[in-house]
């Protein structure tokens, strides 16, 4: 049966502001690689003039998921796609304005590029190189001229006509077709060929189509149509996501701590009534040096430090939101601190918890989560697609404190696990620790009772929408081995999947156990404490 194409024009289909963004904090947040190489890498967070160009990538990854999808490309080249759009000008303000960024800032630009998986072939995809590609070495995919055609087509937060933005950008930017070099290189003005590229693309989009039993009127109703069924699913999102109430089944595992059961540092704790679930896991930082006041307690100060965070969650209403938990926690903590017949210097680094927490409306089926620390949370889809909510600051100070331990063991020949424990290595160590709550921003977070304004620029947090079959594991980090490579994560996902979190704590110490000198994988002990919660939604 044919689709018709007699439908009302997109601009006239209704979306409720609230839903629209609801919509889009959903999709971003299971992008999260990519959307950091946008936001944070090409530092195009903020509302100055720069916030245009974020707009402009948000929309197009928007139209480009969109119409793969329409286009019936294979999932695997829809999420290529969509991923590329979604970064294709993150490193716009770096190119223009260079002295923004640091030597460390383009690093970690470098790497957050490096993690989000984006093709680079597809980032590419644009100005002269793929005009030369289409129209005069024919070599260009049709993958790639879609990535050239979606950017033609979105204007700052809108989808218009490519011919309409194609006019635009010409007449801010009449260098291009002056420029004698790109024109012999064309074979003709630069903008002349671009729409000549544009059109042929655009009708072969309208061919395929029809061949899907898509009929519109003309090539050029294909921005409309795009516009017409984004807004479609937004309400279509809005719609599903106030269906009947799904079930939830909970799950919980903690493993203390091999050989040092009683310093279990990890814990956890959950709550549900008739409209929500509030859950978190909470890893109390292990103490470098020990403390009389801590030994009497016949507990580590990252233990008490967890409790208190555990006690919190437990006292707590379940429809708390996970952000104001956080700092209902700090505040805890830093009232039993002020207890605590210790020296602030050493309360401060010493009497510390990493969380993760979440909260589940039930009926809305929206999962809000915010984190301080190296505690995790992975989300698995039903349709098979994974996401990490991870920490990649921490994750770059571990890299850096392991990267120097293996200098320490290669210089003194040492093994490995010796040279984790060299005291060169253990003032590395206690050097970063002063990096918590960084007033500069430029450290990480912790909760240890710090002013609230300290904490606030390092909480995480957002919200995502679970369907029935995804499945959201909130993890310390004792329940994986370092999570530095993709093919890591995929080990971890997979274990997950077969067997929950018995399964890939099984994988895990199977690990640890043929690996006792850390030398395969450096770490800095052998075996850690393993603690996490699983929240399915049933189908």
């Amino acid at each position: 049966m044919k689709k018709q194409a007699e439908q009302p024009p997109a601009e006239h289909f209704p979306i409720d502001p609230d839903r629209k963004r609801e919509f889009f904090n959903h999709v971003l947040l299971t992008h999260l690689p990519q959307a950091r190489v946008l936001f944070r890498g090409g530092h195009l967070w903020n509302k100055d003039k720069w916030r245009n160009v974020a707009e402009h990538c948000v929309t197009a990854f928007a139209a480009m998921r969109t119409l793969t999808r329409e286009l019936g490309l294979s999932q695997e080249e829809q999420e290529r796609s969509a991923n590329s759009a979604l970064c294709h000008d993150w490193k716009r303000r770096m190119e223009k304005e260079p002295e923004s960024f640091n030597a460390q800032e383009r690093q970690e630009a470098e790497r957050l590029l490096d993690a989000s998986g984006a093709d680079p072939v597809l980032l590419a995809a644009t100005g002269e190189n793929i005009i030369r590609k289409t129209l005069i070495e024919k070599t260009a995919t049709f993958p790639e001229r879609l990535q050239a055609y979606v950017d033609d087509i979105c204007r700052h937060s809108e989808i218009v006509p490519m011919r309409e933005r194609t006019a635009e950008v010409r007449a801010r930017r009449q260098d291009l077709d002056s420029d004698e070099a790109i024109t012999a290189r064309l074979g003709g003005k630069f903008w002349d060929r671009n729409l000549e590229m544009e059109v042929e693309t655009e009708r072969e989009i309208f061919d395929r189509l029809a061949q899907r039993g898509v009929h519109l009127n003309s090539p050029e109703e294909v921005p409309d149509f795009i516009k017409l069924k984004l807004a479609e699913e937004i309400a279509d999102f809005g719609t599903k996501s106030r269906e009947r109430e799904p079930r939830y089944t909970i799950q919980t595992l903690s493993e203390q701590r091999r050989g040092d059961p009683e310093k279990n540092e990890d814990q956890f704790a959950w709550k549900e009534n008739g409209s929500a679930i509030l859950a978190g896991v909470f890893d109390g930082a292990t103490a470098l040096s020990d403390v009389e006041y801590f030994k009497n307690l016949g507990k580590t100060p990252g233990r008490a430090a967890a409790e208190i965070a555990k006690e919190t969650l437990e006292s707590a209403p379940a429809d708390t939101n996970p952000r104001n938990l956080l700092f209902m926690i700090n505040r805890a903590l830093r009232e039993k601190a002020a207890e605590i017949p210790v020296d602030d210097e050493t309360k401060a680094e010493l009497f510390t918890t990493m969380g993760f927490v979440v909260h589940i409306d039930k009926q809305t089926r929206e999962l809000s989560f915010a984190r301080l620390g190296d505690c995790m949370m992975v989300v698995l889809f039903a349709d098979g697609k994974a996401i990490w909510y991870t920490d990649e600051q921490t994750e770059e100070i571990e890299r850096q404190q392991i990267k120097f331990a293996l200098e320490v063991s290669r210089r003194e020949s040492i093994p490995m696990r010796e040279a984790l424990a060299h005291p060169e290595v253990a003032r590395a160590v206690g050097a970063d620790r002063k990096l918590e709550n960084n007033p500069s921003g430029e450290g990480y977070g912790a909760l240890k009772g710090s002013p609230d304004t300290l904490i606030e620029q390092y909480i995480e947090s957002g919200s995502i929408r679970l369907s029935p079959g995804d499945r959201a594991f909130i993890l310390c980090d004792g329940m994986l081995m370092n999570l530095f490579t993709h093919e890591q994560q995929r080990d971890a996902e997979r274990a997950l999947r077969k067997g929950g979190l018995k399964e890939l704590l099984v994988q895990t110490r199977e690990l640890q156990e043929r690996d006792p000198d850390c030398a395969t994988f450096p770490r800095f002990k052998q075996f850690d404490d393993a603690t996490g919660i699983e929240i399915a939604a049933a189908e």
